[in-house]
C-alpha cells in the first residue's frame, strides 16, 4: 500500500529490504508512477520493471524525458496480461511502442494516449486490428490520427 517512491527508498535500508522490495516489484500487478513520472530515471525504471511479468495496470503518465521505446517495449512484451495503460504526455516514445502493445497486449481494455503527438494512423489501425478487447481509448491531442484509422479502430474494437 506504500507509494512507489517510498518503496524505492526502502531499498536503501538494508540488503534484506532490497531483496524484499525487488520481490514485490516482480509480482506486482500495478505500476503507477504518474505522480513522480518526471523524477524517475531509466535506471530506476529498470529496477521497477526488469523482473515484472504480472502487471495488469500501468500508469506512466508524464514520463516525458526519460521513457523511450527501448525501455518500455521489454516491459510490454513480458506483461501480456496488461489491461490498462496510460502513456499520457509521454513524448519520447514512438509508434514502435503502440505496435508492441497491439502485438503483445491483446487483453488491453483501456489505453490513454493523450497528448502523444507522435502517434500515427498506422499505430491506431494496429490497435484496431489486434486489441479486440479495447473498451476505452483517449486520443485527445493526437493530431496526426486520421478518420480512416479511427474507422479501423471502431470496427475492430466493437466494445
Amino acid at each position: 500500500m506504500l507509494p512507489v517512491q517510498t518503496l524505492f527508498h526502502l531499498r536503501a535500508v538494508c540488503t534484506t529490504f532490497q531483496r524484499l522490495i525487488q520481490e514485490y516489484f516482480s509480482i506486482a500487478k500495478q505500476l503507477n508512477i504518474a505522480r513522480i513520472g518526471g523524477k524517475v530515471t531509466a535506471n530506476a525504471f529498470h529496477s521497477l520493471t526488469d523482473e515484472s511479468t504480472k502487471l495488469v495496470h500501468v500508469n506512466l503518465r508524464n514520463s516525458k524525458d526519460w521513457l523511450r521505446d527501448s525501455l518500455l517495449t521489454p516491459v510490454l512484451r513480458a506483461n501480456d496480461r496488461l489491461q490498462s495503460l496510460d502513456l499520457t504526455n509521454c513524448i519520447s516514445i514512438s509508434n514502435t511502442t503502440v505496435q508492441i502493445v497491439a502485438s503483445f497486449c491483446r487483453e488491453l481494455k483501456s489505453l490513454t494516449l493523450r497528448d502523444c503527438v507522435w502517434l500515427s494512423p498506422v499505430g491506431v489501425s494496429a490497435l484496431g486490428l489486434n486489441c479486440l478487447q479495447l473498451e476505452q481509448i483517449d486520443l485527445s491531442g493526437c493530431w496526426n490520427v486520421d478518420d480512416e484509422s479511427i474507422i479501423v479502430l471502431v470496427k475492430g474494437c466493437s466494445r
